[in-house]
């Protein structure tokens, strides 16, 4: 299918002074409805054939619109950003007009404002992402910014110690809806994570390169994090809560046989060797990962026994019964282990088999 693009300016001001990337942000409250920055900010309601500046320069010190963030609950209020470090706000009244307020105050750097993530219900919550390093602005370092009043007045949420953001410039920043505490920032050399409003962070990086995230998208019905890198491609990860498996794997023994079990687990997946005849309570243990134990079996002299061992997994919204490939594997010594592999993640049994006759 061939799609082609069109160019849709009408009602923008080509005198407009602009970034090289300009900002550009949908509305989530009205479909259709969208706002991009120069040194002013425009919104169309008709999905880009029309555009109407709402604001007139906002920098008086020369800077361009660099952020732009809408309330995803609050289709009256914006706020825009600038490369000099300022952060406006705008309502609209009932006629449908713009009043805008400057909202910049110490501690904000007059760096480059990033970008801004708003909280998804309570529009009074907001964060700023500052591009840069602190080393450039002593007098006013930091990344992260919040405000709890709607901007009227700023703290810095870096942290500290080794637990503090790093001194690298901040490129994009998203709000978990599911979880409002855990705040994720796209960086020069990666992602970072808060999962407790700002006051501390860790690296969130796993499977990807050290080099600039530049944005971060959320698919909220799949629990999907989206990363976009300079050059490297476009990354996702689940942000879904992990669920601890429970396994359970049982024995079937021959008709001639009374075997019994022992199980010793220092580690969930809670496992039991359970032969037909004789139920045993499974393990348990602190945490999913490697169990390990020994059973015991009863069985007659030059007696033959044959024992089918499976594992289910629960995964919290769903059980599933995993067979792993092929018998396990007994040496010579009676010693047996095998392994399940599900969903990029193994846990091992291992233990011995002792001939108790």
């Amino acid at each position: 299918m061939r799609q082609n693009a069109e160019e849709r300016t009408n009602g923008i001001d080509f005198n407009d002074q602009a970034l090289f990337y300009i900002p550009f942000e949908t509305d989530p409250n009205t479909a259709g409805v969208l706002y991009l920055g120069t040194d002013k900010v425009y919104r169309t309601g008709d999905r880009g054939q029309n555009w109407t500046a709402i604001s007139q320069v906002l920098d008086q010190d020369g800077g361009s619109v660099s952020a732009i963030g809408v309330p995803p609950n609050d289709a009256n209020t914006l706020f825009a950003g600038t490369d000099t470090g300022q952060i406006h706000k705008a309502t609209r009244d009932q006629n449908g007009q713009w009043k805008w307020t400057n909202l910049t105050k110490s501690p904000l750097p007059n760096r480059h404002l990033s970008d801004m993530a708003i909280h998804p219900t309570n529009t009074q919550i907001v964060y700023l992402a500052f591009n840069g390093f602190s080393t450039n602005t002593p007098d006013t370092p930091g990344h992260i910014f919040k405000s709890t009043d709607g901007g009227q007045s700023w703290t810095r949420v870096d942290g500290a110690g080794a637990t503090a953001f790093p001194d690298v410039p901040a490129l994009t920043i998203f709000i978990d809806p599911d979880n409002t505490d855990h705040i994720y920032v796209g960086t020069d050399i990666g992602v970072f994570r808060s999962t407790d409003g700002g006051a501390s962070w860790a690296t969130f990086s796993q499977g990807l390169p050290p080099v600039p995230v530049t944005d971060l998208k959320y698919q909220q019905a799949n629990k999907l994090l989206w990363a976009s890198t300079y050059g490297r491609s476009i990354y996702r990860t689940s942000l879904a809560p992990a669920q601890p498996p429970t396994a359970t794997p049982t024995a079937t023994a021959g008709a001639t046989s009374t075997p019994t079990a022992t199980p010793t687990a220092t580690n969930t997946p809670t496992v039991t060797p359970t032969p037909t005849e004789t139920p045993v309570p499974p393990p348990t243990g602190p945490a999913p990962g490697l169990w390990t134990g020994d059973v015991s079996f009863q069985v007659a002299s030059d007696q033959m026994t044959l024992y089918n061992f499976q594992v289910e997994v629960d995964f919290g919204r769903c059980a599933e019964a995993l067979k792993f490939a092929g018998p396990a594997t007994i040496d010579q010594n009676g010693n047996f282990s095998f392994t399940v592999n599900k969903r990029d993640s193994t846990w091992s049994v291992t233990g011995a088999i002792t001939d108790q006759s």
